[in-house]
């Protein structure tokens, strides 16, 4: 047996063994998400157990488990007596997840593959078929019944017991986001901590580091069944098994390989953790301060967590606060011995929730204040894999040699202000569904033309402003609304509290009552704003404003914009009927547009023969919302287009067009 275990040493202590497999790891991983298929699923009747569960605004989110993972979403008004391991039945519409059409910002559908969900059911009737029978959902449920019992801190609790942050409000966990603190309310933090006390409790009961390691593992192994779906719990506890075994063992791996080895057995668990953000920053943490790292003091320890965590923060939420580091040693503390201990009490004595509470509170006004200070808090534009790949290259030379700090920091402000020398104008037709909203970006200049608008979506919140955001935009110079209709101006009121936008530009016509309640608002904020203008220059582009009539109807009175780029022409059209597009012909010598927003969603009212054919359209693009109830685009517009190359934001999503010099590149983001 020992001769076996010496061999099993030495080829475990090999040079270059694991650095081999963890090679071969990567290559399987790209070829399972590149080419991994979705199981065929069909019908409306489904059966599974309750292993994940949700209830807000009227809305239940119901993760279930047969022979694969659904999401359900069911609209009720009536609370459902359900629990974790509960067996239900489900009728209801399937349907895939979608891809996220915006640029840049978070897909739902790969997060959703990460857990092996890969159809979503919107239900109409749900019916419970058998309880529960499992002790650990038993025991979760019981842990779930007591945090309700808490009215105010139970969200925190969620979070921290069981690694479940979708209950903390929105604006709060954005302002922990820009902190950089957000990490703090991962249990796996703390689940360490704890396992290390557990052993010295142990060690007063036996020093057998055999009996200790299998009672640890027992306690490990139940709280992961637990929380079920918690990656970060699992990959802790796959870590704590690798090491005990090497240090059990005497196998002296070195912590690098330890390392790769858990990625590697990670990986073949689900592919699809080990793309995951949250994943690859825990792993950096581990790998700069664990293996690289020399320090112990804890505030280094702190600056450098900051360190490894910036291009990953900036690639989620396009900010940072410099001073983050110090706040995450001081909040890493008061969590640690205050916050957590006392909502392990509260489960067990719910009267302590209003004390709690005000602990818990502390910490959000801190969060949501130096959030709102200006100066502490820097934009990106969301980093490229080029730049992430160089700046980890040098916090590695940085480990070495500190001068190293130096190039870091211009690296970081290269980045920061790269729009400097970049000669690329971007435009961005935004998929907002039925409406309009496009970004112009040059240099340091932003340009929003509609806003798009939908009473049942949020739409700047979702889309328009982290879009901006990550492009490291924080400012708006003009604002320009074709006309009043709410597709196309619904989200100004919203966007204008959100961003410092200089000039908001109307069209021609009497302001409507929509118009003017965003009037209102600008002249609160001392916003200047036009309903007449010829022209506006944005470094050295001028964009011109070309509909200079009054019409009877708000359609046709919507602004029509025209510039060019490097030879390259756009046409922006509004809503306009073929009547204006006649005087447009007539009046305007536009003899080659090479991307013209199609007017009015591609309805039949514009986009004439006649007006295609003048312009010599190349690129027709076509805003309009899936499956909508005007059956836009119409056939006679999409007839009368089929000469130019079409580009529909119900299909292709959001349409992006770069131009630099000679030439343009369009990409498209379809779900």
């Amino acid at each position: 047996m020992n001769h076996y275990l010496i061999r099993l040493k030495n080829i475990l202590r090999s040079r270059y063994l694991f650095k081999i497999l963890f090679i071969i790891c990567l290559i399987y991983i790209f070829i399972y998400i590149k080419y991994d298929s979705i199981p065929n699923l069909e019908g409306n009747i489904f059966y599974g157990k309750i292993i994940d569960y949700k209830y807000t605004n009227d809305t239940y989110k119901i993760t279930i488990k047969s022979n694969y993972k659904l999401l359900i979403n069911y609209k009720t008004t009536n609370e459902l007596n359900i629990n974790y391991g509960d067996y239900i039945k489900v009728s209801g519409v399937i349907s895939t997840p979608s891809n996220n059409t915006i640029p840049n910002l978070f897909n739902y559908k790969n997060y959703l593959r990460m857990y092996n969900i890969n159809y979503i059911i919107n239900a109409n009737d749900i019916e419970l078929i058998s309880y529960n029978t499992n002790i650990f959902y038993d025991i979760k449920n019981n842990i779930v019944s007591r945090i309700n019992k808490l009215n105010k801190s139970s969200s925190y609790i969620y979070s921290l017991i069981l690694n479940n942050k979708s209950y903390i409000d929105k604006e709060i966990k954005t302002s922990y986001m820009n902190n950089g603190i957000s990490y703090l309310f991962n249990t796996t933090i703390y689940l360490a901590i704890y396992i290390k006390l557990l052993n010295k409790l142990l060690n007063k009961v036996s020093y057998n580091n055999y009996y200790k390691f299998i009672i640890t593992l027992i306690i490990l192994l139940s709280y992961v069944l637990i929380i079920n779906k918690s990656v970060s719990v699992l990959r802790y506890l796959i870590m704590f098994i690798i090491n005990r075994v090497n240090k059990l063992f005497n196998l002296n791996i070195k912590r690098l390989d330890l390392m790769l080895i858990i990625f590697i057995i990670i990986s073949l668990i689900n592919p699809y953790y080990v793309v995951d953000i949250s994943f690859i920053l825990s792993y950096l943490i581990i790998f700069f301060i664990v293996v690289l790292n020399k320090k112990k003091n804890k505030l280094y320890i702190s600056f450098l967590c900051f360190l490894v965590s910036f291009p990953l923060v900036i690639s989620i939420n396009y900010n940072i606060n410099i001073i983050s580091f110090i706040f995450n040693f001081i909040l890493k503390i008061y969590n640690i011995f205050i916050i957590l201990p006392i909502s392990i009490i509260s489960l067990f004595i719910p009267s302590i929730d209003n004390i709690l509470y005000k602990l818990i509170n502390l910490i959000e006004t801190i969060s949501l204040f130096l959030s709102n200070i200006n100066i502490l808090n820097i934009s990106f534009s969301k980093p490229s894999i080029i730049f992430i790949i160089i700046y980890y290259i040098l916090l590695i030379l940085y480990m070495y040699d500190k001068k190293y700090i130096i190039t870091i920091l211009m690296i970081i402000l290269i980045h920061k202000y790269f729009y400097l020398i970049d000669n690329t104008l971007s435009v961005t037709y935004l998929d907002v569904g039925q409406g309009d909203s496009i970004i112009i970006t040059y240099k340091s200049n932003v340009i929003l033309m509609d806003t798009g608008g939908n009473i049942y979506s949020d739409i700047s919140n979702n889309k328009t402003i982290p879009y901006l955001k990550s492009l490291g935009k924080n400012k708006i110079d003009y604002l320009i609304l074709s006309h009043g209709d709410y597709d196309h101006m619904g989200e100004s009121i919203n966007l204008v509290n959100n961003f410092k936008v200089d000039n908001v530009i109307f069209n021609k016509d009497n302001y409507n009552e929509l118009e003017q309640e965003l009037i209102n608002v600008l002249e609160n904020n001392n916003i200047k704003y036009y309903n007449s203008v010829n022209y506006i220059d944005i470094n050295n582009i001028r964009l011109y404003f070309l509909n200079d009539k009054i019409y009877d109807n708000e359609n046709d009175n919507s602004n029509v914009i025209y510039f060019s780029y490097y030879n390259y022409n756009f046409l922006f059209t509004g809503d306009i009927s073929s009547n204006v597009e006649k005087y447009l012909v007539y009046n305007y010598n536009l003899n080659k547009i090479d991307f013209l927003k199609v007017s009015h969603h591609g309805s039949d009212t514009s986009s004439s023969k006649y007006f295609i054919d003048k312009l010599n359209v190349v690129n027709s693009i076509i805003s309009v919302g899936r499956n909508n109830i005007y059956n836009h685009p119409s056939i006679l517009t999409l007839n009368n287009l089929e000469d130019t190359n079409i580009y529909r934001t119900d299909i292709e999503g959001s349409i992006k067009v770069s131009l630099n010099k000679n030439r343009y590149k369009i990409k498209t983001y379809s779900p």
